[in-house]
């Protein structure tokens, strides 16, 4: 860090990188095939590990990481910074040599005047606008970049989300969101593609791209085999109906084993009413685990992402 060692230094967060790992195989039962002895459903677990949260000095484009053990304090900020960077959008890339704008965003889309017409700004919208405007933006996309897409659906055990991202992101992609099952349904190297088989999926009953209720706690609980059985059932109907080409493959993307217990008993507080230093423990499905007061803690990032909102101790 820049900062004096044992100083409190302000900082923007930008985001929380995991390291995922894989190599464990869940195998169970369930519904009929429990009743019955039938064969075991079988779901890759993956591991997702916090490498640091991202953090920016206001006014400087030197970038650091925050991680396990250190301590910060949440500070309420109401001026959002663009969330523009030069980090290319079809291969994995060093967090720390980004180049993030600090100019203040304008778009909801939180990009400045200057980067709303950026890659990284169409990419968002393409994702996220409905209509000709998400259309215009995910064309010029297919236009400037090479890359493979992944259409995915997660168990959230309320319901299914489908959604895309980028193929060599689909296990972080994951790990940023509550849920007890997945698969990738297809893979493409049109975004556009990608982006209209999501909207189409998405209006089918029982399927949603921006679910209401995804709960950590409920995702760690789930039963994982039944959620299995349930995504498998509903990409087969996909498959079928679409004609896709499915290869059947469920994961699972879950915090470390010996935090999971910390995770279902946390409960999500206000950081900024808070007042009171937080040691940071882990991230998982867009929460940090903390330790605040004694006591397990879960904070969204998405409040604190791309706004000066941190205090670190260095």
């Amino acid at each position: 860090m820049a900062w004096e060692t044992g100083a409190w230094g302000m900082a923007v967060p930008r985001l929380a990188h995991t390291v995922i790992r894989g190599g464990e195989k869940y195998r169970g039962r369930a519904g009929l095939a429990a009743f019955l002895g039938g064969g075991a459903v079988e779901v890759s677990i993956y591991r997702s590990t916090l490498a640091g949260l991202l953090v920016q000095e206001p006014g400087s484009d030197t970038l650091y990481y925050v991680g396990e053990g250190d301590r910060v304090v949440f500070r309420r900020s109401y001026e959002e910074l663009c969330h523009w960077h030069n980090g290319p959008l079809d291969k994995p890339d060093d967090p720390l040599k980004r180049k993030y704008c600090v100019k203040p965003a304008y778009t909801q889309l939180g990009y400045c005047r200057e980067h709303s017409d950026s890659l990284r700004a169409h990419y968002s919208r393409c994702l996220s606008t409905a209509g000709a405007q998400g259309r215009s933006s995910c064309l010029l996309i297919d236009k400037r970049v090479k890359t493979s897409y992944s259409i995915y659906l997660a168990s959230y055990r309320h319901g299914l989300k489908v959604g895309v991202t980028r193929t060599w992101r689909l296990h972080n992609r994951l790990a940023e969101q509550p849920h007890a099952a997945a698969t990738e349904l297809a893979r493409t190297n049109s975004i556009a593609e990608a982006r209209s088989l999501e909207e189409e999926i998405g209006r089918m009953p029982g399927f949603t791209e921006r679910p209401h209720k995804r709960g950590l706690a409920e995702a760690l609980e789930a039963d994982i085999a039944a959620e299995a059985e349930r995504i498998r059932a509903a990409a087969e109907r996909i498959a079928r109906r679409l004609g896709l080409r499915w290869e059947g493959d469920v994961f699972s993307v879950r915090p470390r084993g010996d935090l999971i217990p910390y995770y279902r008993r946390a409960r999500i507080v206000d950081p900024f009413a808070a007042a009171q230093a937080a040691e940071i423990i882990d991230y998982w499905g867009g929460h940090l685990l903390v330790y605040m007061g004694n006591e397990y803690r879960l904070v969204k990032t998405k409040p604190l992402l791309h706004m000066d909102t941190l205090i670190v101790k260095t």
